[in-house]
This record gives structure tokens, C-alpha cells and sequence, in this order.
């Protein structure tokens, strides 16, 4: 993804990228939520702490005031692994627990009056341990929160989860829950 395609953010939206490196996530990541918060929109990021930590400081290197966006509530930042936790109790996300935790939290954003854009890598945390029926079912959840909601989701998935033969209808199938949603339209981000 290029700065220039970063505009195209400004609708909801309900959005897949694939990343072949950890280079290409940071990059896309940070110029998602660098855009919005210089717009004045409000971002929600739910990833791994690891790969949180790799974004954090390729914005604090685009000169975004991380500490000031946090504290006045236009970056939240959740730890992915334990919200994905808190909403499958038994191995499958659970709508009622995707509502009262992630639902909730971006309500009360969109409740301002702005714009949310929200990252978020739960699907591909479920997807790489092979968990493709609870990375679909989530993905629904995000639609139809995007569908009620002032919200564009952008979800990231590691390509290397889609290798084999065995999971390309899986992938069609993701794809088909997002607006961008053929495999055509697909966004794959590649690193030089």
C-alpha cells in the first residue's frame, strides 16, 4: 500500500490486506493510523503487543505524538491476544463477549461524532493456528459492526497463512466478507 491509496480511508469500510513481511505490516499500519489521527479521526488498535511496539515506533519516528494521542483518547491501543481471549471462551469467538468488548468500545468512540478507523490482527492470530472457521466468524462480527458504525476496519493476515493449496477457498472466503472483497481486489502488500 502506498501513502497515496492511505485516502481512500476516509469511508467505512471493512478492508483486508495480506502482508508478506513484518516490514510491510509496520509500514501500512502506521501510515493507517498516522492518517487518520492527523485528520482527526480516532484509532483503535487491536494486534499483538510485539508487533504494537514495531508500529509505535515507526510513528514515533513519523513524528505522531503517540503519549498525547493516548491520553486524550484518540489512539486506544488493546493488547490483541488478550482481547481475543476475553471473547472466545470456548475456542470460537462468541457475539455477545465480540459485543460487550469490542462493540462497546468502538460505540463509545463513534459516539463523539468522528471517525474511527481500527487495525486489527485478532483473524490472523486465529488463521495461523489454523482456526479458519473463527477467524470467518469474527470477520462477520467486524462486518456487521462496520454496517451499524462510522468505522473503516482494516484486517491484517501474514500471506505465509495462505501457502498451501488447502487454504485458498478459505482465503476467497475472508475476502468475500470485506468491501474489497474478491481475491482480485485484494490488497497484498510486498515489500522491496
Amino acid at each position: 500500500m502506498t501513502q497515496n491509496s492511505i485516502a481512500e480511508f476516509n469511508a467505512p469500510q471493512h478492508i483486508v490486506e495480506l502482508f508478506d513481511s513484518i516490514e510491510s505490516l509496520v509500514d501500512t499500519v502506521s501510515a493507517f493510523v498516522s492518517d487518520g489521527l492527523s485528520k482527526g479521526d480516532r484509532a483503535l488498535v487491536l494486534m499483538r503487543l510485539a508487533q504494537w511496539n514495531s508500529v509505535a515506533s515507526e510513528l514515533t519516528s513519523r513524528q505522531v505524538p503517540l503519549s498525547e494521542a493516548i491520553a486524550s483518547g484518540q489512539l486506544t491501543v488493546l493488547d490483541g491476544t488478550r482481547t481475543l481471549a476475553r471473547i472466545m471462551p470456548h475456542g470460537s469467538p462468541c457475539r455477545g463477549l465480540f459485543e460487550e468488548v469490542i462493540g462497546k468500545t468502538v460505540r463509545q468512540i463513534c459516539a463523539a461524532g468522528v471517525r474511527l478507523r481500527v487495525y486489527g490482527d485478532l483473524m490472523d492470530v486465529l488463521a495461523a493456528d489454523g482456526n479458519f472457521q473463527g477467524a470467518h466468524e469474527l470477520e462477520k462480527m467486524w462486518s456487521d459492526l462496520t454496517r451499524q458504525e462510522p468505522v473503516t476496519v482494516l484486517c491484517g493476515y501474514s500471506a505465509a497463512t495462505f501457502d498451501n493449496a488447502d487454504a485458498g477457498e478459505t482465503l476467497k472466503s475472508i475476502c468475500r466478507s470485506h468491501t474489497n472483497g474478491s481475491p482480485a481486489g485484494l490488497r497484498h502488500t510486498l515489500s522491496n
